[in-house]
Order: C-alpha cells, then structure tokens, then sequence
C-alpha cells in the first residue's frame, strides 16, 4: 500500500477516535436488588474548567436554563408521566436546613385520580457543595421531603479538565419509585422520563456556559474599542 495512503488512513482513523470519545456517554441499569434505577454518564464540553465552573456554581440562575427543552415537544410531551414547570433555588426551608441550600421543582403528574397532581412541589436539598473561589468542583442533591411518588432520588454531578484545557461533567443518578409505582415502571419508561430529561438539563448547562461565554468574548473587543 502507497505510504502516503496508509498515513491517511492512519489520520482519518485517529481523528474519528477522538470525535467518537467527545461524544456524551450515559448507560442506565435496573438493579433488581436494590429496587432502583442508576444513571452514570459524561458530557464534554469545549470550554476551559474555570468558566464552566463559575457558571456552574450560580445556582440562582439554574432556573433560566435547566428546564430548556426538558418537555420535549407537545407530541412527546403526552408520554410523559410528568411535566416539569419551574426549578427555583431556596437557601433555607421552614422545617429543614442546609448550609448548601434547596431547588423547589414545581411539576404536574399525568396519571389518574387518586396520583395525578398539578403545581405539586418537590424540595431537593443540596447535600454537598464543592467548589474553590466561586468555580464549582462537584455538588449532590436528594429528596428533602418525602414523595407520593418517589422514594429515592440522588443526582450527583462533577466537573473536570481535560488535558486539552476542554472540561467534562460528569454525572450519576440513583432513582427508586414506590412499590405501586414501581410495578408499571420499567426501564424503558425510566430513560424516556428520568435519564433523557436529566441529560437535557446537563447538556443545556454545557450550552448556556457556550453562550454566556462567547457573549462575554463578543463583549471584552467592545470595551477595549471605548
């Protein structure tokens, strides 16, 4: 074969390589012994670790990007069991604390009378918060309150640098239902109403970071030409 040829392949090979490891990456799985659902995932994205990091931290403004897209379209939305409405931050609750914090989710569930619910409100507490001068590093949030429907849910999300100055988030979720429930779930139902929708909320963060980020390199030439 013509060396020039083999070198080719070669570079075409390694190239698809790298593009194929930048993808998103998530795998779930039903543990039939614990009774729940587990999520482990990764997402890239080109942005330096401190600038996502920053973005990250500013939970306040999570309710701007986090429920982007997250009922799909008005066809798909007729499968969900839920519909998710407003994520708000709250630093202290009534009757818990937390030195980290809570979102409030406020959402609708589509089943019949007794279960179905509308503007129902679901507390998540922030249980840990790890971050060094306003970047974040990783944080964990659970239930802070019992559900009707849920028994268990735990999302934990880290960020780390690539050795291309790029960042990924990193993510994993344990999700249990309650027995009744748990009955007329099954895998499938939990990629389409937990795993599609969490990976939508993760990948609008990686694309409000893109966004604020290149309005901020739009901006600095600006200031400099005053």
């Amino acid at each position: 074969m013509n060396p020039k040829v083999s070198l080719l392949i070669l570079f075409v090979a390694v190239y698809f390589s790298k593009q194929l490891n930048a993808k998103e990456k998530v795998d779930s799985i039903y543990d039939e012994k614990m009774e729940h659902y587990q999520t482990f995932g990764s997402i890239p994205v080109p942005l330096p670790f401190e600038k996502l990091g920053k973005i990250g931290n500013d939970f306040k403004s999570y309710n701007l990007w986090a429920l982007k897209g997250i009922n799909g379209d008005k066809e798909n939305s007729r499968e969900f069991i839920s519909i998710l409405k407003e994520l708000i931050f709250i630093k202290q609750l009534k009757n818990e604390t937390s030195k980290h914090g809570f979102f409030n989710l406020i959402y609708d569930v589509d089943l019949i009378f007794p279960f179905g619910q509308t503007d129902s409100s679901l507390k998540l507490k922030i249980v840990e918060h790890q971050e060094k001068d306003g970047i974040l590093d990783s944080f964990k949030i659970s239930l802070a309150e019992d559900s009707i429907v849920i028994k268990q849910f735990d999302l934990s999300i880290k960020l780390r640098e690539s050795k291309d100055k790029q960042s990924f988030i990193d993510f994993s979720i344990t999700f249990k239902l309650r027995k009744i429930f748990d009955m007329f779930f099954s895998l499938t139902k939990y990629r389409y109403n937990v795993e599609w929708r969490i990976l939508t909320g993760i990948s609008n963060l990686k694309d409000y970071s893109l966004s604020m980020s290149s309005h901020e390199e739009v901006k600095e030439p600006q200031e400099e030409k005053q």
